[in-house]
């Protein structure tokens, strides 16, 4: 079974929603790593920490509040490979990357997002085939 591209300071990482780069619009930006490198690119690693912020995310607000854009995200640990870590933290692929973000969906209450936060699949451009994990 071929494995999953991990992700390097070169991917491009977007939340779900209409817009671009390429098919979505908030852009996430997490730090990469400086102990492994594909292709002199740091590979990026599952965020400790406070959420990530979101640049641009084209999710329009509206009066009712049941529209909201992303400001953060939090990547899930489910989009990670299961054996390749650095530093004992594992790596992010990029068919499986998940997480949850501070925008709201059409037709979701603030409430109901406050109590689950919404799972938006990342749009995820690899940029990189020479390694792979699962």
């Amino acid at each position: 079974m071929p494995g999953d591209a991990v992700l390097t300071g070169a991917s491009t990482i977007t939340c779900g929603h209409p817009g671009s780069p390429p098919a979505g619009s908030g852009v996430i930006t997490p730090v990469p790593s400086t102990r492994l490198t594909v292709a002199g690119q740091g590979v990026l690693t599952v965020p400790a920490g406070p959420p990530l912020p979101v640049s641009g995310c084209l999710q329009q607000a509206n009066p009712s509040g049941t529209t909201a854009p992303c400001s953060t995200v939090t990547i899930a640990a489910t989009g990670a490979a299961a054996c390749l870590r650095v530093d004992g933290v594992p790596v992010l692929l990029a068919t499986t990357l998940t997480a949850t973000t501070t925008g709201l969906p059409p037709g979701k209450s603030p409430a109901a997002a406050a109590a689950i936060p919404p799972a938006v699949p990342m749009v995820v451009l690899a940029k990189q085939t020479l390694l792979t994990a699962r």
